[in-house]
């Protein structure tokens, strides 16, 4: 006769206490997640929904119900917080899971707390919530409550280690709540004469014992974070990052580099207008009269192009890492008209919110774009630029994030550059020193602006431009151009001076956007190029070396360059560029984890489970494919199998009749009478001249169904999970 199981009686002071700690250690994963988000508005979902599913699973196993009822509860409670909060539609969920998880991970940061971003946070608390508390409530399972939570934030964490390392004191507190899970997961063993009478008692030292455990296992993790994270300075984050193989560049391309369009631009007859800029917010001595477009960051000798690697724009864009001067905080509206030439978006200073409009954004310059190419609005706030003081002395060394290569000069080019230089510095002076007096003398009289000079700027266009003029009396000067010229001369000599530079092709507004004219039309001709150097402790600078006020009819001697467009530079038409793209002549680059081997390094013991249980259920139907006889002697081997797994007594040189008094001795007899009940079945069909009937046979395997799961009710956790996952039975027949 087989006995009843079990009952399992709870304290439920031990569920709440369980439930809460479970719930505790996956909303920490809120301090991973705020690192991403624009705002604090995914917090308040995230709390809830794993008190919500600690108690639905608190409520559900103490009132008997299922495990797939407990589940179906905790999604309905994480449905309900999800309509409540978000006003999350049914019919959007599921489309919402298939993509929201990789939207996360491409969206560039910082990112909205939106429905479709928050629903990630929000099921991986639910889930791990619920699964931990599950298996510590119903099962008494520390370990699994532990793996469930760690779970939970290193998801958190693929999605957010690009951004920051947990801190000591955060470990330390996991640590803490994790040792507290284990000691809790370790009061109540199943199995004896205590568990099946539902008894249960926590004693002083039992308690003392958890807060030993939990103590010790929260200085070791504080400890180890301490000793394993980088420091600040490190660059490269030692652990799997979603983001950086998930995160997609945009493809946007450029036909001609934007200062090809500069003379297109000033030549335009027609003044067409290319959009309307409103500021809302500058003070009484704000103005701002440089509209930003395109970086330029990139030059080869020939052609100024940028290194921009565009990606989505999240709702708050986190200072470049290049960081220009900023002050007020403004609203900033930008309307855009057909004939607006770029797919670069103009700027009144650095975008800080993205109000309305889809953009692309560059982390490295601050660069922004629209992603729909017919897009023709955008709404942000912005910080707008100041004019910073110029340091007293120049520390080029070390620019973050600023890698720039010089120009290949030949012999005749570098003499005109270092001629050129000597006739405005001394070899003494600082680098300050001659960047100012190079600005300073290519707005003296000694340079003249003329629209209808020779665009290019290559090494050839540049040299040309500042050589000096002929001593002849009345020859032309080759010292006339427009910005195209002066910008890429001054960035030029700045980078032979050892100075990180740029040029920046915008608008020039005639009069200044202030808080008395706060909007602006701006049209064609504004087009302007300006250089800007990188200064430690300043940021990029600007300096415009243009004087349009020293306007010339003549035309300078130099022979013509080819632009970048492909056109000689004396032409007044370059091509209209009605779709312009960015220039990228290199493959994206992606900070893959040097450590993505940890991945199919997890793989192993997964596979291994697979493995194991696959190759049991496989034995398992072998056995129960056979014939009358082999059937009920295949169920008397799955019976040895098991028990042996569980470390009780079941040798081969035992029958099933040994077997069971063996089990008697133990104080395991409800699990010897099912087999008991086999025995004679198990002799038939061993030793009787006629076989036994297919009826035997299955109430064999009854039998030995019985035995098996009273031999686990009466095991530790710790011994079913090693059952569970031990080999030796794959191999016998």
């Amino acid at each position: 006769m087989t006995g009843p199981a079990p009952v399992r009686r709870t304290p439920r002071i031990h569920d709440i206490l369980a439930g809460w700690l479970v719930a505790s250690a996956v909303a920490l994963t809120a301090l991973h997640w705020k690192s991403i988000f624009a705002d604090l508005g995914f917090v308040a979902p995230v709390l809830l929904v794993t008190v919500a599913v600690a108690a639905a699973v608190v409520i559900s196993t103490t009132i008997g119900w299922s495990r797939p009822a407990s589940f179906g509860l905790a999604t309905a409670v994480t449905i309900i917080v999800l309509g409540t909060r978000y006003q999350t539609s049914l019919a959007d969920l599921p489309g919402d899971l298939i993509s929201s998880w990789k939207a996360l991970a491409s969206t560039g940061l910082l990112i909205a707390t939106e429905p479709r971003f928050v629903l990630v946070p929000v099921l991986v608390a639910a889930l791990g919530t619920w699964l931990g508390t599950e298996v510590l409530v119903r099962n008494r399972l520390g370990a699994p409550a532990l793996l469930a939570v760690l779970a939970s934030h290193a998801t958190a964490l693929a999605y957010t280690v690009s951004q920051q390392q947990p801190t000591w004191w955060l470990v330390g507190l996991l640590g803490l709540l994790g040792g507290l899970l284990l000691a809790l997961g370790g009061l109540a063993r199943p199995g004896g004469s205590e568990y099946a009478r539902g008894e249960f008692s926590i004693g002083p030292r039992q308690m003392a014992s958890v807060g030993v455990v939990a103590a010790v296992l929260g200085l070791v993790a504080g400890g180890l974070t301490v000793v394993l994270t980088p420091g600040a300075e490190a660059d490269d984050r030692a652990a799997f990052d979603l983001r950086s193989h998930l995160r997609r560049p945009l493809d946007i391309t450029e036909s001609a580099t934007p200062l090809a369009r500069v003379k297109a631009g000033l030549v335009d007859t027609e003044d067409a207008t290319v959009f309307t800029i409103t500021v809302d917010g500058l003070g009484p001595d704000d103005s701002i009269d440089l509209l930003p477009v395109a970086v330029l960051d990139r030059y080869d000798g020939t052609i100024w192009s940028t290194t921009a690697r565009f990606e989505v724009a999240g709702a708050s864009l986190p200072a470049p890492l290049q960081p220009m001067p900023t002050g007020t905080s403004v609203s900033v509206l930008v309307d855009l008209t057909a004939r607006y030439p770029f797919r670069f978006l103009p700027q009144a200073g650095r975008l800080q919110t993205i109000v309305e409009g889809d953009l692309a954004w560059d982390p490295s310059t601050g660069t922004t774009a629209a992603l729909d190419p017919d897009a023709n609005r955008y709404r942000a706030r912005a910080a707008i630029f100041t004019t910073p003081a110029l340091p007293s002395a120049l520390d080029t060394a070390g620019a973050v994030g600023v890698t720039q290569q010089r120009s290949e000069l030949t012999d005749a080019q570098r003499d005109v550059l270092n001629r050129y230089l000597a006739e405005i510095t001394s070899a003494d002076d600082d680098a300050i020193t001659q960047l100012q007096a190079i600005n300073d003398d290519l707005l003296s009289d000694r340079f003249g602006y003329n629209i209808d000079a020779p665009a290019g700027h290559s090494l050839a266009a540049i040299t040309s431009y500042l050589e000096p003029g002929p001593a002849d009396a009345g020859a032309p000067p080759p010292r006339v151009g427009f910005s195209e010229h002066s910008a890429s001369a001054f960035a030029t000599l700045a980078r032979e001076l050892g100075v990180p530079s740029r040029v920046v092709v915008g608008y020039l507004l005639p009069d200044p956007l202030t808080a008395d004219r706060p909007q602006v039309t701006v049209s064609d001709t504004m087009i302007h190029a300006w250089p800007e150097v990188f200064l430690n402790d300043v940021g990029w600078v600007r300096f415009d070396p243009t004087n349009k006020q020293n306007q010339t009819l003549d035309q300078p001697t130099r022979a013509p360059a080819v632009s970048a467009a492909g056109v000689e530079a004396n032409a007044t038409d370059l091509p209209d560029l009605e779709e312009p793209v960015l220039l990228g002549d290199e493959e994206p680059v992606t900070d893959a984890s040097s450590l993505w081997w940890l991945l199919a390094l997890a793989l192993v013991p997964v596979s291994y489970v697979v493995v194991v249980v696959a190759a049991k259920r496989l034995r398992r139907a072998r056995r129960k494919a056979r014939s009358a006889d082999g059937r009920v002697v295949g169920a008397w081997r799955e019976t040895q199998d098991r028990l042996r797994e569980l470390g009780l007594p079941a040798r081969d040189s035992l029958s099933a009749l040994d077997t069971a008094e063996e089990l008697d001795l133990i104080d395991l007899r409800q699990v010897g009478d099912p087999i008991v009940t086999l025995a004679p079945t198990l002799d038939t069909a061993l030793y009787a001249p006629h076989s036994t009937t297919d009826t035997e046979a299955d109430e064999a395997w009854v039998s030995a169904a019985a035995a098996i799961k009273l031999a686990r009710q009466a095991s530790g956790p710790t011994q079913r999970i090693k059952a569970a996952l031990d080999p030796r039975a794959v191999a016998r027949r």
